[in-house]
C-alpha cells in the first residue's frame, strides 16, 4: 500500500504515519510511505493508517481500507477406499478419493493416476480407478489433482499384489488311509511366493465340518 497525507501547515513530505492491521498496535509513526504485508491469511482485513504533523497533532479519523486475502492452495486428493499402505490386494483392485485442502471449487477439479512406472493418465473428472492384471509384488499409485488454475498437488499408497495362492503339506500325522488313536495330532507346513513361512495363517476343517478361522 502507498499513503500519502496533507495539513493546514506542513508539507505533504513533513508528515509522519503510522498503521495497524486488524484492529491490532498501531506500528510507530515513520516518514515511509509505502506498507508493505506479508504472511496473511486467507480473510477480509483492515488496514487503518494515520497521520502525524509536526507540532504532534494525530489524525483522530484514520483513513481504513478492507480488503481480501485468497492465496490459491493445490487441491490435495485424500485416498478413502482401496489396499492399505503396506496391504494386499489381488490381481484386480481398486481405489477411490475424496479432495482435501483447497481454494478452488469441487467442480473445477480433475484427477489423474499413474501406477508404478507407467505414463500418467488424461486429467478427468473421474474419483475412482480400478486397476487390474496387475503383476505379483509391490506396487504404487499416484493420485494427482489440478484446479483450473493449473495448481496440482498429489498422493500415493504402496501396496503389494499377490494372486498366487500358498500350498500346503502334511509333515505330520497319520498316513493316507492309516488308522489312528480318537484324538490324532497332525502338523504341516506351508509355501508362498510372497509370504514368509512365519506370516502364513492356516485354517482346517475335519471331514464336512466348517472351517477353523485361519491363525498362525
Amino acid at each position: 500500500f502507498t499513503v500519502a497525507g496533507t495539513d493546514n501547515l506542513a508539507a505533504p513530505a513533513q508528515l509522519l504515519f503510522s498503521w495497524r492491521m486488524d484492529g491490532g498496535a498501531y506500528s510507530a509513526f515513520s516518514s515511509a510511505t509505502t506498507i508493505n504485508l506479508t504472511g496473511l491469511s486467507n480473510a477480509t482485513h483492515t488496514l487503518d493508517v494515520r497521520a502525524q504533523d509536526l507540532a504532534g497533532n494525530i489524525d483522530a479519523t484514520p483513513v481504513t481500507r478492507h480488503f481480501n486475502v485468497l492465496v490459491p492452495v493445490a487441491p490435495k486428493p485424500v485416498l478413502v477406499a482401496g489396499p492399505a499402505a503396506a496391504g494386499w490386494s489381488g490381481s484386480t483392485t481398486s481405489f477411490t478419493w475424496t479432495l482435501g485442502a483447497h481454494t478452488a471449487l469441487p467442480a473445477n477439479i480433475t484427477y489423474a493416476t499413474r501406477l508404478d512406472a507407467a505414463l500418467t493418465s488424461a486429467f478427468l473428472p473421474d474419483t475412482g480407478v480400478t486397476l487390474a492384471g496387475l503383476a505379483n509384488g509391490p506396487h504404487t499409485l499416484w493420485v494427482i489433482a489440478r484446479d483450473t488454475d493449473g495448481l496440482r498437488d498429489s498422493t500415493s499408497r504402496t501396496w503389494t499384489s499377490d494372486a498366487i495362492a500358498p500350498t500346503v503339506a502334511l509333515s505330520g500325522g497319520p498316513a493316507e488311509g492309516a488308522w489312528s488313536t480318537a484324538a490324532p495330532a497332525f502338523s504341516w507346513t506351508a509355501n508362498d511366493n510372497l509370504t514368509p513361512l512365519g506370516q502364513m495363517r492356516y485354517a482346517y476343517q475335519v471331514d464336512a465340518g466348517a472351517f477353523t478361522s485361519p491363525a498362525l
